[in-house]
């Protein structure tokens, strides 16, 4: 829940600012999101702040700090995946990791310089499909188990109110 409240408020003010920026014409975020992409508008809202380039260093360090902590738990979690035999306490090898980690910066690597920014969503668009589906089916198979379990526990309940009078007769 923080993250999506740290996202929703960076966003929120951010842009409130860029569009302040603009509409004050105080720096041509329009016209540099059209010549210089989407990146460099945000690091031009950013320097456009009172102490914008101290800003954006800050932005920068906690950008990699949090790629760094995702890449790490995404390599430990294919690791631990693809272990077998792996018991609970245990953790992957420290290579098993390091392979992982090496392979998601190949595969990000090549899709940013392989086609920029519209490769990526490209990607990003058709590896999604195939998980709204297997959303679907894991959402039916949830209904399904909570339409059980409520008839579980109501037919336990039933036999519970059952048992005194059959205890008095």
């Amino acid at each position: 829940m923080g993250g999506t409240v740290g996202c929703w408020a960076a966003f929120s003010i951010m842009g409130n600012t860029g569009l302040y920026f603009e509409l004050n014409k105080l720096v041509p975020v329009i016209d540099i999101l059209e010549k210089k992409g989407g990146e460099a508008a945000i690091a031009a809202i950013y320097q456009g702040l009172p102490g914008g380039s101290i800003a954006l260093f800050v932005i920068i360090i906690i950008t990699l700090i949090f790629l760094s902590a995702t890449l790490d738990s995404s390599s430990f979690t294919l690791a631990s995946a693809a272990s077998k035999k792996l018991s609970l306490d245990q953790e992957p090898a420290r290579w098993h990791k390091i392979f992982w980690a090496l392979v998601i910066e190949l595969v990000a690597f090549s899709m940013m310089f392989g086609g920029g920014l519209h490769a990526l969503q490209s990607v990003v668009v058709i590896t999604s499909v195939p998980l709204i589906l297997i959303m679907a089916i894991a959402s039916i198979s949830l209904i399904k188990w909570i339409k059980e379990d409520q008839a579980e526990s109501s037919s336990i309940e039933k036999t519970i109110n059952e048992e005194p009078t059959k205890l008095t007769s």
